[in-house]
């Protein structure tokens, strides 16, 4: 009897590992802070006070007073014209303008407060 066994045994184990790690970590902070804080008050306070008097008083008093009394007779004629005309004229003008202006108080507070914890 013959026997014959071949055996042939190949094993080829090729184990390629390549482990690339590329690890890039870029971090950008950017902070930017723009604060703009205007503030304008503008306080125009006009004040115009016009008074305007005006007082005409105009008193024209015309009296004419003609006798004329012509008597031609024999006769004795007492004639006694007694003319009084009194004219009071009183005027009286009290003007009294007060303008009182207390205790203007403008107060302007601002107050900014900014906290910034990063």
């Amino acid at each position: 009897m013959d026997v014959d066994v071949d055996v042939d045994v190949n094993v080829n184990v090729d184990v390629d590992v390549d482990v690339d790690v590329d690890i890039d970590v870029n971090i950008d902070i950017n902070i930017d802070i723009n604060i703009d804080i205007n503030v304008d008050v503008d306080v125009d306070v006009d004040v115009d006070v016009n008074v305007n008097i005006n007082i005409d008083i105009n008193i024209n008093v015309n009296v004419d007073i003609n006798i004329d009394i012509n008597i031609n007779v024999n006769i004795d004629v007492d004639v006694d014209v007694d003319v009084d005309i009194d004219v009071d004229v009183d005027v009286d003008v009290d003007v009294d303008v007060d303008v009182d202006v207390d205790d203007v108080d403008v107060d302007v507070d601002v107050d900014i407060n900014v906290d910034v914890d990063i």
